[in-house]
């Protein structure tokens, strides 16, 4: 959210209606939180009504241009005749004494001006106070700079970002981003967004695929035709000038526009405009969507930056979480057990997990350990688990899977979606 300076700053320009779409929505969206600055606006748009109406009968009321023109005298194209004439002789002297000064003085000029450049060349504040995350990989034609500014740098991995940062990637530019909460945003070739808050953005143009973190806190995203709100969810944006597009991969979000609202779960997508009803479309493959946002992984150390500064320690040591599925075997031997789960943005610190497999009277029948090499690998998403030969002679009507995470190998957790039986045979 932008401070109480820049908005004060703002307040003519928004009443004399000069102000851009980015600055509007977050001068409405500071007036909506903030006392204060509404009560400044409040007495600004009263004096300029005051003004308006006590310089009324001295406003002028008419054209003097024609007037100023008329009055102008006309200048005097002709050369003086006693002016002074530059013999042809010392002309050549000045031009060969220019010309041998050239090489000396060029780079001591360009020296100078790059200089003064790099001195009083603006720089975008990063200040760790103001700072709700950072750039985690970064590829190709991205730019980055305060919206309020306009000026854009090359952005670079570890850099911070504070509210009311923008973001532009050009063709074939990738760009990921890490927030506070922890959120995941993956920006793609030709878009626009910009930051408003760890919890707010305005995707303007392109595609994002967004992971967010559990928590009390909606996460919003607003676009040119709507908004749209999650918890703790994956799902992927994509706008365009007529459009926009919301695929559901995990959790559920919540689109809305002037006109309507839909409630989206996994699997499902739907397409809407400014004031059309979106239009659903359910067991879409939303996987490849993220397939897409897995291709490219946080650099190594800009991750761990990530996770010192913006993740809680009290979130990385969270208490063990179990997870336990039961399987229906229907009586039938069962020759593996098949685990599937939500790939991790991360690229390492992974927990490695025992699995542990009971019938349905939870007796004991075998144990196995997964390494987090398993979850690293962003290829895989599912795995199959063998079950011992002297096991498959016992028919059982259910299993009990139990999946125990070793904080001891990393620490974070793995999603797992679905477990089920392989090669039941009668």
């Amino acid at each position: 959210m932008a401070s109480c300076v820049q908005i004060l700053g703002l307040l003519q320009a928004f009443l004399d209606d000069e102000i851009g779409s980015v600055e509007r929505l977050l001068f409405e969206d500071h007036l909506h939180n903030c006392d204060a600055c509404r009560h400044e606006l409040k007495i600004a748009r009263a004096a300029n009504v005051q003004l308006f109406e006590l310089l009324k009968e001295d406003r002028l009321q008419e054209n003097l241009v024609p007037t100023v023109m008329a009055h102008l005298p006309e200048m005097d194209r002709k050369r003086s005749s006693n002016s002074h004439v530059i013999p042809p002789s010392k002309k050549r002297t000045w031009n060969k004494t220019f010309a041998a000064l050239v090489p000396v003085l060029a780079p001591i000029i360009l020296l100078v001006l790059g200089g003064l450049l790099w001195l009083y060349w603006p720089s975008i504040p990063q200040k760790d106070d103001d700072a709700v995350g950072l750039i985690t990989y970064s590829n190709g034609p991205v730019r980055f700079g305060r919206a309020v500014d306009g000026i854009l740098n090359e952005a670079k991995e570890k850099t911070l970002l504070v509210p009311d940062s923008f973001i532009k990637t050009g063709k074939d530019g990738r760009l990921l981003l890490g927030l506070s909460g922890p959120s995941h945003v993956s920006l793609y070739e030709d878009s626009s967004l910009y930051l408003i808050s760890e919890r707010k953005l305005l995707l303007e143009q392109g595609r994002i695929f967004v992971d967010v973190h559990p928590d009390t806190q909606e996460f919003l995203i607003n676009t040119p035709h709507g908004v749209i709100s999650a918890l703790g969810t994956s799902f992927e944006v994509y706008t365009t000038s007529d459009n926009t597009e919301v695929t559901v991969v995990n959790g559920e979000v919540l689109v809305e526009n002037e006109t309507s609202f839909a409630l989206l779960h996994q699997g499902n997508k739907a397409l809407f405009s400014q004031r059309n009803r979106p239009k659903i479309e359910r067991d879409v493959p939303a996987a490849r969507c993220l397939e897409m946002a897995r291709n490219v992984l946080p650099e190594v150390s800009a991750q761990r930056m990530f996770l010192t500064r913006f993740v809680p320690s009290t979130q990385e040591t969270t208490r063990t979480r179990r997870q336990i599925f039961m399987v229906e075997t229907k009586q039938r031997l069962v020759r593996a057990v098949e685990l599937n789960w939500l790939p991790h943005p991360y690229s390492e610190g992974h927990a490695g997990y025992s699995v542990y497999v009971s019938d349905s009277s939870l007796n004991p029948l075998f144990k196995t350990h997964i390494p987090p090499s398993v979850f690293q690998d962003k290829t895989h998403t599912s795995i199959n688990i063998d079950v011992p030969a002297e096991v498959q002679t016992h028919a059982e009507n259910r299993l009990h899977i139990d999946l125990l995470p070793d904080y001891s190998t990393g620490q974070l957790d793995t999603s797992f979606t679905e477990v089920r039986a392989v090669g039941v045979r009668p």
